[in-house]
């Protein structure tokens, strides 16, 4: 598993839960965009530890349903 294997055990900061008293101070929550907000709900935003950040974890195949969720993939990447 990569998560192991790269020690990835940090969440970004932006991720964290931010409804508690004192969260803000600690960097939690903050500057964490809605996805739903955004345009086919979609933002970017990085929701991996740093480790991992260039980890590939599905390769979409050239053949049926996958090539349209191959093109919408590199769409995003955009």
């Amino acid at each position: 598993m990569d998560a192991v294997e790269k020690n990835a055990v940090d969440v970004p900061l932006h991720l964290k839960d931010k409804h508690y008293s004192g969260a803000e101070k600690l960097g939690r929550g903050v500057s964490y965009k809605y996805p739903h907000d955004y345009e086919k709900f979609y933002v970017k935003q990085n929701y991996l530890p740093d480790t991992m950040r260039n980890s590939t974890f599905y390769q979409p195949k050239e053949s049926g349903y996958e090539s349209r969720i191959k093109k919408f993939l590199e769409y995003l990447k955009q």
